[in-house]
């Protein structure tokens, strides 16, 4: 169409003709071609153009309306106004961008594969995508891992983001996500001893939506060593014929591909990230935004042209075939971005690919994907912002993804019952060939497998072909509050990495209200696995004759609870708001003789857990299990304990209490806000009142 006529389509009422006035269309039309309006949370600055007038065309005026809209660059300001405070280092969590390596620096990250082509639900572990190795004999310190879509799709969007798992029960909506894992003897743990191998991603159902991974690597005084990004693009019919690599002739192709589709005026940078993924490659997570030194080479793709590093006014005469071009608009234009592909060059005339095309489908926010003539573009670019991205065409090491497995972290069974096989894990393959075979293994020894109906011994692999695997079952325990490991693989050609999840087995399904584990015996430890919903739950044990050493541990909770442990005097100790998926909550010391509980009580999301009670050395030794990758703190290797915060012979709110009492949070107690019906505490009572005042 022509910029007149996206002009008129705006409702500007302009008499616009000649070249000029045509090229003029390009400020209605810059409205529908930012970088994207629903970023998460506050990370930069977006200034909103309220009017934006220009004299042009002799005369001629025309008006922008207001629009919510990412304006990442404003000429003239400084770098933190446009983009918002840098981020850096291995601590943050508010992550948008990704780190600059130094000048000349050596990649301390690796990928399996450029760009994956996703089927809808495809699975993606995040332990086979990525390779961390050291740069001079030296691992990095930390590692960070970002999940980011930018969410800029067509008016019929489903809102379907993609869903990051991990093997603790962890599900979060990939729309905006961020992992931070430290070098821990040899291997990348998170807090809670996650490792890399531990989280799945799995690909929207929604067609075109693009998932943006970034893996960043830290040295330990927080300089960024390595960093590497993968786009996994949703899309059930494209077909990419050379996956993991690309050609500028082949990313043209894609782009021409994609013209007619309906789009998000929005959606420049998920377009051309889009059209990258599917051709077999990656832009840069930087891509995304107009911000001086700071677009870099991903893998095939380098930075051609960079005018933070000096304009260079040919610049346009130099693109070729399969460019990806990064603009601003210049200010008195409103500002803000753009990014479009070149798809040809003919008869001395350069074309782009970009969201630029009518379209009237009663949804304001949607255009069509048109190709361009790049020259109607140029008055209006800030020639300061202007990045070429080009693939280089050499050659990359590409590893085909293998079938990946997810295993339900926590299956919940009523006791004894029998279930499909099938329903306790999901397989897709990435390379998108068929999975004809799957092992299965029970490590535990409550439930088991059956093939055919025989039960089949735990502790060993069970290979069945797909077409076996509706004979295949698997049979809870008879045992309440007991659960499984088991381990899925599946074959494609070659065995996949083995995903693990747990069966529970329970009276009922909504959990049980109470429980005993028995008595605390010197090196013994008993684990029960149950749901927590909204009805607390309380678990008694008891301490022979004499006073005995315990430890009791909290595992595996995806949401937050409240423990506490009491005596038939009442309350003993109190730890409250226990965080989801954080590493596990020991509470050690010494008991005297008698009958105790430990209740467990939801306090935000539905949960299932792991309670241990047992002797101190037991409980603290299998704290290290309970996470896969867990390591304990420091408390639990041999340290001592902290001391006992706020238990004092006397307080009148623990009368009873024996001062021989000497249970420690092996984290400390925190100390949080307490209800105003309670009264004030004395130090480190903050815990115990909040569970109080709630009980």
């Amino acid at each position: 169409m022509s910029f007149s006529a996206a002009v008129k389509r705006l409702g500007n009422t302009s008499s616009l003709g000649g070249e000029d006035d045509a090229q003029a269309g390009l400020l209605s039309l810059a409205q529908e071609m930012w970088y994207g309006n629903d970023a998460p949370g506050t990370r930069f600055v977006a200034p909103s153009v309220t009017s934006a007038a220009s004299s042009i065309a002799g005369g001629d005026t025309l008006s922008m309306s207001a629009q919510s809209q990412d304006a990442f660059f404003v000429p003239g300001a400084s770098q933190a106004d446009a983009v918002g405070s840098v981020v850096s280092g291995p601590a943050s969590t508010s992550l948008y961008y990704a780190p600059v390596l130094a000048a000349g620096a050596a990649n301390d990250v690796s990928v399996a594969q450029q760009s994956y082509v996703a089927k809808a639900g495809g699975l993606y572990n995040l332990g086979q995508m990525f390779t961390v190795s050291p740069v001079n004999g030296v691992m990095p310190a930390s590692i960070r891992v970002s999940l980011y879509d930018r969410d800029n799709y067509a008016g019929n969007q489903t809102y379907a983001y993609g869903t990051l798992y991990g093997t603790d029960g962890e599900k979060d909506s990939a729309s905006s996500v961020t992992l931070n894992f430290t070098l821990k003897n040899g291997k990348y743990v998170t807090s809670s001893g996650m490792s890399l191998a531990d989280y799945t991603f799995q690909a929207s159902s929604q067609q075109n939506r693009l998932q943006n991974i970034t893996l960043s690597a830290f040295a330990a005084n927080g300089a960024a060593v390595g960093t590497r990004n993968i786009d996994i693009t949703t899309n059930s019919s494209y077909v990419d014929a050379t996956p993991g690599l690309a050609t500028a002739a082949e990313i043209a192709a894609t782009a021409r591909s994609f013209i007619g589709q309906t789009w998000n005026n929005n959606g420049c940078w998920v377009l051309a990230s889009d059209i990258a993924a599917c051709s077999g490659v990656s832009l840069t997570e930087n891509s995304g935004f107009i911000a001086p030194t700071m677009q870099e080479a991903n893998g095939q793709i380098t930075v051609a042209y960079d005018a933070a590093y000096g304009v260079k006014s040919n610049w346009a005469s130099t693109l070729q075939l399969g460019d990806m071009v990064e603009v601003g608009w210049q200010a008195k234009y409103g500002g803000g971005g753009h990014i479009f592909t070149i798809d040809r060059i003919a008869g001395g005339i350069t074309y782009l690919v970009d969201n630029s095309g009518a379209i009237n489908d009663g949804i304001s926010t949607d255009v069509k994907v048109a190709e361009q003539n790049l020259a109607s573009y140029l008055p209006y670019v800030d020639q300061s912002t202007v990045v070429v991205f080009r693939d280089t065409g050499a050659s990359a090491s590409v590893t085909a993804p293998t079938a990946t497995v997810l295993v339900n972290p926590f299956t919940d069974v009523v006791t004894g019952g029998t279930i499909a096989a099938s329903s306790l894990f999901s397989a897709t393959d990435g390379a998108g060939k068929a999975i004809s075979q799957y092992m299965v293994r029970d490590d535990g020894t409550n439930g088991h497998f059956n093939l055919a109906g025989q039960a089949q011994a735990d502790g060993q692999w069970i290979t069945v072909g797909a077409t076996q695997l509706a004979q295949l079952t698997y049979t809870a325990s008879a045992t309440s509050a007991t659960s499984d490991t088991i381990e899925v693989r599946a074959y494609d050609g070659s065995w996949g990495v083995a995903d693990i999840g747990r069966v529970v087995s329970l009276s009922s399904l909504g959990g049980q209200t109470s429980g005993s584990v028995g008595t605390v015996i010197s090196g013994q430890a008993k684990t029960v696995t149950d749901w927590l919903s909204s009805t607390a739950e309380t678990w008694s044990f008891s301490v022979g004759s004499a006073s005995g050493a315990v430890g009791i541990s909290l595992a595996n909770i995806a949401g937050s609870v409240n423990l506490s442990v009491r005596n038939s005097a009442g309350l003993l100790l109190a730890s409250y708001n226990q965080t989801a998926f954080s590493s596990p909550l020991t509470l050690y010391g010494t008991l005297s003789a008698g009958a105790y509980s430990v209740k467990v009580t939801d306090l935000s999301g539905a949960t299932n857990y792991d309670l241990t009670i047992g002797s101190q050395s037991t409980v603290l030794a299998q704290a290290s299990t309970q996470t896969s990758g867990y390591s304990p703190p420091a408390a639990s290797t041999g340290a001592a304990a902290p001391s006992v915060t706020g238990i004092a012979t006397g307080d009148a709110l623990f009368s009873g209490v024996a001062p021989s009492l000497a249970l420690a949070d092996s984290s400390g107690l925190g100390t949080i806000a307490y209800g105003g019906a309670v009264a004030a505490p004395s130090a480190g009572q903050t815990d115990r009142l909040q569970l109080l005042a709630q009980a």
